[in-house]
């Protein structure tokens, strides 16, 4: 949060400064061809359009023109439309001179990760994810499904992983995973955690993972069971009671 105390633009005369912010679809179009794209989709989505803000196209990242004034010098400021354009790995801000569309400011407001994260995994080399099927990974005793054999594969080794996540066959992902400077298992395309509680989603409390200087590592025993008895750790954290599931509530007799 931020307090302006002073005017964005010194000495302007609020009542000389045009309120004609012609075509928003005009500005898009220049803020596209700026952008190098040949085409873009300029279909009003009146649904979500407003006076102060156009929305162009549908979908979940849909372009948007949003009136602005941008100051050009001392005591000048010009109807702009602040525009927003996502590609498939970037998103551009892009002010367009309301008037002459001409492009006053862009900028690209992706941030790329480029800190490297360490994570304690089960891994594999065989598979574009890099990890086992599961901490215990192999086949049933061929031809048979009998569960009375208790069949159980050797429990694998954990071994420390560190990468961002744009490495080899994973270049297509030029924005990694962990934003740099965070510390929690959240970021592009994915928020890793744990969904016990009643609400739907990843839990306000012990959801995410906290590393230490972006290090996963965390010591735990496996759940393994002998006899009817579990040796593993509690999927609680220590002092956290078990989640109850919302009542059920009791429908009124028939009357």
């Amino acid at each position: 949060m931020f307090r302006v105390v002073n005017d964005l633009a010194p000495g302007l005369d609020e009542g000389s400064v045009s309120t004609d912010f012609g075509d928003a679809g005009q500005a898009v179009r220049a803020a596209a061809r700026n952008l190098g794209m040949k085409s873009i989709d300029l279909t009003e989505n009146t649904s979500l359009t407003s006076d102060l803000k156009k929305t162009f196209g549908s979908g979940d990242w849909p372009t948007t023109a949003e009136k602005t004034y941008f100051p050009t010098e001392p005591g000048v400021a010009v109807p702009a439309w602040q525009v927003l354009i996502w590609q498939k790995s970037d998103a551009y801000n892009v002010i367009v001179d309301a008037e002459t569309g001409t492009v006053l400011w862009r900028k690209n407001i992706t941030n790329d990760q480029t800190q490297s994260a360490t994570y304690s995994v089960y891994a594999a080399t065989n598979n574009l994810g890099q990890a086992m099927e599961s901490p215990a990974p192999d086949n049933p005793i061929a031809g048979s499904v009998d569960p009375s054999l208790n069949f159980q594969a050797a429990l694998g080794v954990r071994t420390n992983v560190t990468l961002i996540g744009n490495e080899g066959p994973l270049s297509f992902n030029s924005l990694g995973w962990i934003t740099d400077g965070d510390n929690d298992t959240n970021g592009n395309n994915v928020e890793a955690g744990l969904d016990r509680d009643t609400v739907n989603g990843v839990d306000t409390t012990n959801g995410r993972a906290l590393g230490t200087s972006r290090t996963f590592n965390f010591s735990y025993t496996p759940s393994n069971v002998t006899s009817g008895t579990e040796g593993g750790d509690s999927p609680l954290p220590v002092g956290e009671a078990t989640p109850q599931p919302s009542p059920v509530p009791t429908p009124d007799p028939c009357r």
